[in-house]
C-alpha cells in the first residue's frame, strides 16, 4: 500500500498489509505528528516491508527516538527502507545526533529478520559514535543480504569507518553493499582498516564506495584490494578529492 497523505494514512487502518511504502517528505510533522505516526505503525504487526520517507519534517532527537521504539514491535519486519535526510539549507529539515542512532541500533537488534536495509542520513550530526552504536545493532542482523546506508556530510573519521569494516566483516549473509560517505573525515588509516576488515566476508558480490578525502592516491591501493574478495562481481567506486 502506498500512501502520500499523512492524514489519509492515520485513518486507513489496515492492519493486515504486509506492505507499506509511506512518503510523507514536506509535511512538517514536527514531534506530534512523529508520536501520532509511531502509535499507528505499531499496530502493524504483519508488516513484512516498509519504506519510510520523512524528509524534511522537523524530526529531531526526542521524535526519532520515539519512533525507533514503536519500529521494535514490528518484529516481522524483512525490508526496512529510512529515508531522514536533512539540508544545510534548510531550517526545515531534519537534524539527527548519536542520540538517535543509538535509538536505532537498539531497534535493529529487535528487527532479526532483515534482509534488506537501507538508512539515508544525509547532513546530519553523526559521529564515530554514532557509527559505532549502529554497529551494534547491525550485528543482530546476521540475517541481512543488503545494506545501503548513505551518511554523506556527517561527522565520521578514521575510528568509526574501521569499525564499520570490523562489523561488516562478521555478516556473512551479506551479499550486497552501499556506503555513500562523501564528505565526512575519513582518511587513508580509516580506509586501510576496513578493506582490512570487510575482507573477512566471503559472500560479498557487490560493493558501491561513495568516499570523499584529501589525498585520494593515497587509499587507492588499499582499495584495491577488495577485488581478491572472492565472490565480488561488482565493485564501483566514486572517489573524489577534495582538492
Amino acid at each position: 500500500m502506498n500512501f502520500t497523505c499523512y492524514n489519509k494514512f492515520l485513518s486507513s487502518r489496515l492492519f493486515t498489509v504486509t506492505n507499506l511504502n509511506l512518503d510523507f517528505s514536506y509535511s512538517l510533522l514536527g514531534d506530534i505528528g512523529i508520536t501520532n505516526l509511531t502509535n499507528i505503525l505499531k499496530m502493524y504487526k504483519n508488516l513484512k516491508y516498509l519504506q519510510l520517507n520523512l524528509f524534511h519534517n522537523k524530526v529531531n532527537d526526542k521524535s526519532f527516538i520515539n519512533l525507533c521504539q514503536g519500529l521494535e514491535y514490528i518484529k516481522t519486519l524483512k525490508s526496512f527502507i529510512l529515508c531522514l535526510s536533512g539540508s544545510i539549507f534548510d531550517l526545515e529539515s531534519n537534524q539527527i545526533t548519536d542520540l538517535s542512532i543509538t535509538a536505532l541500533s537498539n531497534t535493529l537488534m529487535q528487527l532479526e529478520n532483515l534482509r534488506i536495509l537501507q538508512i539515508q542520513l544525509e547532513y546530519q550530526e553523526i559521529s564515530d559514535q554514532g557509527l559505532q552504536q549502529l554497529c551494534q545493532g547491525l550485528s543482530y542482523c546476521q540475517k541481512l543480504k543488503k545494506l545501503d546506508l548513505n551518511l554523506f556530510a556527517n561527522n565520521i573519521k578514521d575510528e568509526g569507518f574501521s569499525e564499520m569494516g570490523v562489523c561488516l566483516g562478521k555478516m556473512q549473509k551479506l551479499t550486497i553493499l552501499n556506503l555513500h560517505l562523501g564528505y565526512n573525515q575519513i582518511n587513508d588509516k580509516g580506509v586501510k582498516n576496513f578493506v582490512k576488515e570487510l575482507q573477512n566476508n566471503k559472500q560479498i558480490v557487490s560493493i558501491k564506495l561513495q568516499i570523499f578525502q584529501s589525498k585520494t592516491a593515497d587509499i587507492i591501493p588499499y582499495l584495491a584490494k577488495l577485488m581478491k574478495l572472492r565472490k565480488l562481481t561488482c565493485l564501483d567506486l566514486k572517489i573524489c578529492s577534495l582538492y
